[in-house]
């Protein structure tokens, strides 16, 4: 067969035919096929319309079969093929909307089309739109530009990713900035721009086509979900949207750090939020009160103990300190019922380790249900589920944090945040009463650069008057 070496390439004229006249001039070739490059052979162009010039210099358009990974073909015509300074064959393309180009059944695209010889897989440049038949989320054309392998697409997202008129998309499960609405969105527009993230992800898109479903994480995670990092997915048949990792709640609690990890699960039809987490939660508080709380949960023997196999456990503990960390932490706790080494970054005011909530519309609030497990009070290790509730008020007023431990009947603790004031209150009226002789400077915290923080003695009744209001008269 009759073929010319060209730079990186070789050209196979139409017939075998070539006709070089004076001066080594080649008439341009017609219907040519091109292999490019020689030691690779990963691109096979035909239809091919070239000037050849030198031996390491050509020119002209080609046609080109992108095969998905349902091994359809597709044609794209590069209007320009030349070689580079380097002597490499590259090609370019632009494919219009209206061309109805997929990367496969799931993704489609339009935008810039780039081949490099040496390069196994095209460059796409452009925007891509995921399927699926969910109407509560809509679905986006988003930016992207990545070598994309078509029996293995993976689509880089960033963390701050735009739509095919640079306007801000999100992924994930988003807060409204009037605290009135909890939505998901998956690589779709955001209600409003400034709307808090309580649950996004980044990394690489994939589809998986045997659960039929998108997901968006790290490479690493999206290959061994047990490793730490966020994650989301949205189910295309359910229209189920799930994610998991480090949560923002969208709380402005000033000094009152709270760090939720976990799992979250929006049920788009019907429309329904639940979160099953871990809470850290840290502010300022006397050693001394916590110490007593821990001592009452621990003297009250009956209390059930947390499930350390529980993979939300497992999970929060991957996030909050690591893997190499949580996974002696957990050999540990199976094996003698608490870590021989407590972690630095676990000792917070609470840890709160078993936490089912949900997003209340009517209430405007994130509110738990059922018993919650405290994984330990400052450094002392409980492990033992309680009686309780926890809920995040979001209100343009600022913000309203409560935590309610009923140890047993008749013993509790109640604990409710809003605008730097701390209202804390039990049934142990000794308990009380440190707090009340307690001077006020020791109540006050001394941090520096944030919005001022105290705790005070609250209002008897204030847990039984916001128990009622949440539907928990018995708790």
């Amino acid at each position: 067969m009759v073929y010319i070496n060209v730079a990186d390439a070789r050209i196979y004229p139409d017939k075998g035919e070539v006709t070089i006249e004076k001066d080594a001039y080649i008439r341009p070739l017609t219907n040519a096929k091109i292999l490019a490059n020689t030691v690779t052979k990963h691109h096979k162009m035909y239809n091919a319309n070239l000037n050849i010039f030198t031996r390491k210099s050509y020119s002209g358009s080609c046609s080109y079969d992108y095969i998905d990974e349902t091994k359809a073909k597709q044609t794209l015509y590069f209007s320009n093929i030349q070689t580079d300074t380097t002597a490499q064959t590259y090609a370019e393309t632009t494919v219009a909307e209206d061309a109805k180009f997929s990367l496969s059944p799931h993704f489609d695209f339009n935008g810039k089309v780039k081949l490099l010889a040496s390069e196994e897989f095209l460059i796409f440049s452009g925007v891509t739109r995921i399927q699926h038949s969910c109407d509560m989320v809509n679905k986006t054309w988003f930016q992207f530009k990545s070598q994309i392998n078509p029996n293995a697409i993976m689509i880089p997202i960033t963390s701050d990713p735009v739509d095919q008129n640079g306007k801000p998309i999100a992924v994930g499960m988003m807060s409204t900035t009037d605290s009135t609405h909890v939505y998901s969105a998956f690589l779709s527009k955001r209600k409003n721009k400034n709307d808090v993230e309580v649950l996004t992800a980044d990394g690489f898109l994939i589809f998986d086509k045997n659960v039929g479903e998108y997901r968006v994480s790290n490479k690493e995670k999206l290959t061994e979900r047990k490793l730490p990092g966020n994650y989301v997915s949205l189910h295309v048949n359910s229209c189920v949207l799930y994610g998991e990792g480090k949560m923002n709640l969208g709380a402005d609690l000033g000094q009152v750090k709270i760090t939720p990890v976990g799992t979250a699960t929006h049920y788009l039809v019907p429309d329904s939020t639940a979160f099953d987490l871990m809470i850290s939660m840290d502010f300022f508080f006397d050693d001394g009160l916590l110490d007593k709380i821990a001592q009452a949960i621990e003297a009250k023997t009956d209390l059930p103990s947390t499930d350390f196999s529980r993979p939300v456990y497992e999970k929060g503990l991957r996030e909050l300190i690591g893997k190499e960390k949580a996974d002696k932490a957990i050999s540990d706790v199976n094996l003698y019922g608490k870590m021989k080494k407590f972690p630095d970054e676990l000792k917070t005011t609470f840890l709160f380790t078993d936490v089912k909530m949900k997003w209340n519309q009517k209430t405007k609030s994130f509110i738990s249900s059922g018993k919650i497990g405290i994984g330990n009070i400052n450094k002392n290790q409980l492990n033992k589920m309680v009686d309780g509730k926890i809920a995040l008020e979001r209100k343009r007023t600022g913000d309203i944090l409560h935590i309610y431990i009923q140890v047993e009947d008749g013993k509790w603790y109640y604990f409710e945040y809003n605008r730097g004031i701390m209202n804390v209150i039990s049934s142990d009226d000794a308990w009380n009463t440190i707090i009340k002789d307690m001077k006020s400077d020791k109540r006050e915290s001394k941090e520096k650069g944030t919005q001022g923080f105290r705790f005070i003695l609250g209002q008897p009744q204030a847990p039984k008057i916001w128990l009622k209001k949440v539907g928990c008269d018995g708790c």
